[in-house]
């Protein structure tokens, strides 16, 4: 919009050469006391007009000058955004990078809690281990289950972040996302 705010006036600013044209008929008839008159007349004009600006005390050239900053401003803001997009697009990618790692650490500590438990509740049977080892063993495989299940919500939610940053976002995205999330566990 700014560089057509500088184009329209840069255009009317100067010097205009137009052509002109205009036709029209007249026509006046009626009677009176002397009889009846009527009148025709018609016009036609053709012609070129030429429209030369006048001094303004700088005001055409100030304003020239105005829109063509206003036109830089909005070139600026426009790379700003297209550098924050930029930048915010490699940073998701980058989160979903390292997701993919620390979601298999996670599914790691998840198997480990998970034997660990296997075994105070083995252990528990046999008479080694107390209720609250029990307990505290339930407590960490539930903690680790739970991380793993935030994990994968923050990767779902990472991953739709990026679909929407790069403009890929659409029903059927949001879709495969809600279907996927539960398949995960």
């Amino acid at each position: 919009m700014a560089r057509q705010d500088v184009a329209q006036y840069a255009r009317g600013a100067g010097t205009t050469v137009d052509l002109v044209a205009q036709a029209s008929r007249e026509h006046l008839s009626g009677s009176g006391r002397y009889g009846h008159g009527s009148n025709t007349a018609q016009q036609h004009l053709v012609g070129v007009q030429i429209t030369v600006p006048l001094y303004t005390g700088g005001q055409r050239s100030a304003r020239q000058q105005e829109l063509l900053h206003l036109q830089a401003k909005a070139e600026a803001e426009l790379d700003r955004a297209r550098q924050q997009v930029a930048q915010q697009t490699r940073a998701a990618w980058l989160r979903l990078q390292a997701g993919a790692a620390r979601t298999e650490a996670q599914d790691a500590a998840l198997r480990a809690s998970q034997a660990r438990l296997d075994a105070t509740q083995l252990g528990r049977q046999v008479g080694d281990r107390t209720t609250l080892d029990l307990l505290n063993a339930q407590n960490d495989a539930a903690a680790a289950e739970l991380a793993l299940a935030q994990l994968r919500t923050t990767l779902t939610l990472e991953r739709l972040r990026l679909l929407a940053l790069t403009g890929q976002l659409d029903e059927r995205a949001l879709h495969t996302a809600t279907v996927d999330a539960p398949a995960a566990k």
